[in-house]
């Protein structure tokens, strides 16, 4: 995976991404995903543990294994005096496979 940082306002920590600096982000996700069964795989971003509003997206499998590319922005804000974000990702719904998956979070 390439890692490309400037300043010190973004950190990548593990599976998540720590925000520092106050201001606002511009969060964009996208990814191929592969439900193991028909349904909905949804991804939502997450700031800490709490989902960020309107930051989810999801996709229909009317059978298993049919891949199919999952996307969103979202704008995250980061407050005076505050503690560092853990921006995270989760999956839920139909079970699937994610792969191919890019992150990219750009200080506005």
């Amino acid at each position: 995976s390439t890692v490309r940082r400037f300043g010190c306002n973004l950190m990548g920590n593990g599976n998540a991404v720590s925000v520092r600096g106050v201001g606002y982000y511009l969060v964009s996700f996208n990814a191929t995903v592969s439900p193991t069964a028909a349904g909905t795989a949804v991804v939502e971003l997450l700031r800490g543990s709490t989902p960020v509003q309107g930051a989810v997206g999801s996709v229909t499998a009317a059978a298993a294994n049919q891949p199919q590319t999952l996307g969103f922005t979202a704008i995250v804000r980061e407050f005076c005096n505050a503690e560092p974000s853990s921006l995270t990702f989760r999956l839920s719904g139909a079970d699937s496979v994610v792969s191919n998956a890019a992150v990219s979070v750009v200080k506005l």
